[in-house]
């Protein structure tokens, strides 16, 4: 049962060693803040173009501010933390089951072992829906010649919380790093139905 209220002991590998570090769940407002501060920049340069992501640095403050302990990690070993407590995995099997008007989304969440199974069942979305997650999924801005985009979490709660019908595997409240990552893979089921009425003429 996943409970974002209890403490997570999250271990990484650096430097010849296991590293033990004791973190508590961030708060969905500070997902929501790191995910803004984690950019992905795309830069033209010549005849190029260079794509560069930039984590490390938001993910090191991230953690300093849900270690349980005295644990001081550099930034590189602090991000591998924060991407072993979003880390979501599905199969491809299981991950969105349709039912009519509905789907099941399944996943293993978290990084620490052994993980959490989690389940959502979801309303299928319109067009709409569809079109404005497309359009708003990754926030964007260009600055000094260079486009900067970051994950857009509020956009995936809105959807989530308008969809949902239930969701199994949790002690409490859903955070919100599950719900962009159960908006995805429900997205990209509806992507792949729509598509199957331009590969069969008698859909």
């Amino acid at each position: 049962m996943f409970d974002q209220t209890k403490q997570f002991e999250v271990r990484i590998y650096s430097g010849g060693a296991v590293k033990s570090c004791p973190v508590r769940w961030p708060s969905d407002q500070e997902w929501i803040a790191n995910a803004a501060r984690r950019l992905l920049i795309t830069e033209t340069k010549g005849d190029g173009t260079v794509i560069r992501a930039e984590h490390e640095k938001a993910d090191g403050e991230l953690f300093r501010r849900i270690r349980a302990d005295s644990t001081d990690l550099d930034d590189a070993e602090a991000s591998e933390v924060i991407r072993k407590l979003e880390y979501c995995l599905a199969t491809q099997e299981t991950a969105c089951m349709l039912n009519g008007s509905t789907a099941r989304v399944q996943f293993s969440a978290c990084r620490p072992k052994p993980g959490f199974e989690v389940s959502h069942v979801l309303k299928i979305p319109g067009q709409s829906h569809y079109r404005q997650y497309q359009r708003e999924k990754d926030a964007e801005r260009i600055r000094k010649g260079r486009v900067e985009s970051h994950s857009n979490l509020p956009l995936a709660e809105s959807l989530y919380n308008e969809l949902t019908l239930s969701a199994e595997g949790y002690a409490g409240s859903v955070p919100v790093i599950h719900k962009d990552f159960a908006v995805r893979l429900l997205m990209e089921r509806f992507a792949e139905e729509a598509a199957k009425l331009d590969e069969d003429p008698e859909l």
